[in-house]
């Protein structure tokens, strides 16, 4: 039975892995798309694109089930509370980029690794094994070599503002885990993503002013961010969380780091520096010693 577990959980990691691959592959287009959209206008359509393409497998995976006030109520809740957590991350996150770095901006993003633990022990008295706790610590190491490659440099607003979605993530991921087992992961990802943009585009028409042009010229960058990183890649982290501890969850995820790099390698040709490799090497190694298994002690062994 022991093993079982253990193989499921191994399964939804590698769920959660590939959530970070494809989450790896989207910044070169994000990049390329707030040349021409600003923030909140970015997410709207982006989220709207999701809307649209999960709507169908929505309809067919839901169709015939039958759904109580209680039941109903509990998709709301969950929607809403992982709708709004996402907006902001995302929407801070973008926002931020701006005044800081993107390298400094993967970092600080990437912190959730460490919150989520933490906020686990404060609101849910849940305690973590010694080995989680060595894989964060790991992975934050790991991350520092990847992405910090000429140090803090000081803070900045931008700075702020992505600590913040760090944390507005953190509280993402464990609504999400909270959630999925009494939501399905299709049905929570969509009305996710419908609480989403209603939120960007009001902020959207209030902040900005997103013209045609810049739609048109970003809607490969919109593409990718709605359909994949978006739709695909959201759906993959509320499967993959169904059945694993929140902490290990964000471990798997925050390798979206590692899956930029690889992509720069075979997309742009990029050669990464030793400095960034032994940063791949170590968050790897977070996530192997995240997933080993603890030893049972036996009964009567002294303590």
């Amino acid at each position: 039975m022991k093993s079982k577990n253990i193989f499921q959980e191994v399964i939804h990691t590698l769920i959660l892995l590939l959530a970070a691959f494809v989450w790896g592959m989207a910044f070169p287009f994000q990049s390329i798309g707030t040349r021409y959209l600003s923030g909140w206008s970015f997410l709207a359509i982006r989220s709207w694109l999701s809307v649209i393409v999960m709507l169908p497998a929505v309809l067919i995976i839901e169709r015939g089930k039958g759904h109580t006030k209680e039941s109903r109520k509990t998709d709301i809740t969950a929607g809403v509370c992982g709708g709004i957590f996402l907006c902001l991350a995302s929407g801070l996150q973008q926002i931020g980029i701006a005044y800081t770095t993107a390298a400094k901006s993967g970092f600080i993003t990437a912190l959730y690794v460490i919150f989520v633990p933490i906020f686990s022990l404060i609101m849910f008295r849940k305690k973590q094994p010694w080995k989680l706790w060595i894989s964060v610590v790991l992975c934050v190491t790991g991350l520092y070599f990847l992405c910090m490659k000429d140090g803090f440099a000081g803070l900045s607003e931008g700075d702020i503002l992505t600590f913040i979605c760090a944390m507005l993530f953190a509280g993402q991921i464990l609504t999400v885990s909270h959630f999925v087992k009494r939501v399905g992961a299709v049905k929570l990802t969509f009305v996710q993503f419908v609480v989403e943009a209603i939120m960007a585009t009001v902020l959207m028409l209030i902040f900005e002013q997103p013209t045609l042009t810049g739609i048109y010229r970003a809607m490969p960058a919109l593409l990718y961010a709605g359909i994949m990183s978006s739709a695909v890649g959201y759906s993959l982290q509320a499967i993959g969380q169904k059945g694993l501890n929140p902490a290990v969850a964000s471990l798997a995820m925050c390798m979206e780091s590692v899956f930029s790099v690889i992509g720069g390698i075979f997309i742009l040709h990029e050669i990464p520096s030793a400095r960034e490799a032994f940063g791949c090497v170590l968050m790897f190694a977070a996530i192997v010693l995240a997933e080993l298994p603890m030893p049972v002690r036996k009964k009567g062994e002294n303590k």
